[in-house]
């Protein structure tokens, strides 16, 4: 990067980087880098690499990139959005209720009073439980994350203050 050219900014007093080839194998070395930081392997760095030289020469191009650290988040920005990607292409969506068998008795018959109750907290401490994220949940339900988060938060508090404090060994959840 020692040999990236400068430019004046005509705009402003600030300055510009000019595309090179340096430019762009700094930005290839920045994508594999992240890459390899987030255990992404395979062609999918080839693909990421490209996407961010595309999308870095187009910012160099148009002046939008002043230093090299520009360079550096815009590379990691795309291997974040593609893992972000990936991650919502591979998990299914939440349109089944997964029921689990349970041995206590009484295990069961809270279970079936929070069912009538609150079915929307067994549906997220399901989903939860089965490793679906809070953004996928969110997303599937067509709620903000924070928002779902609070009102599962406010359902757990409201559960136990009706059911008793069985309910965290049971949703094995942090006590609040």
């Amino acid at each position: 990067m020692a040999n990236a050219q400068y430019v004046q900014n005509p705009i402003s007093s600030e300055s510009i980087i000019r595309w090179s080839p340096d430019i762009e194998e700094y930005v290839r070395k920045a994508t594999r880098t992240w890459c390899y930081r987030l255990g992404i392997r395979g062609a999918d760095i080839e693909d990421l690499e490209q996407d961010a030289v595309l999308t870095a020469w187009g910012r160099c191009e148009n002046g939008k990139i002043r230093y090299k650290e520009g360079l550096w988040f815009l590379a990691r920005n795309t291997v974040l959005d593609f893992r972000a990607r990936r991650g919502r292409i591979e998990t299914c969506q939440l349109d089944e209720f997964t029921v689990r068998v349970l041995s206590n008795p009484l295990d069961k018959m809270v279970l079936e009073g929070l069912e009538r109750e609150m079915p929307e907290l067994i549906m997220l401490a399901s989903a939860r439980a089965d490793g679906f994220e809070w953004e996928l949940i969110a997303e599937n339900l067509g709620v903000p994350c924070g928002t779902l988060r609070v009102r599962y938060s406010r359902m757990v508090k409201k559960a136990v203050e009706q059911f008793g404090d069985e309910l965290y060994d049971l949703f094995r959840i942090e006590r609040i």
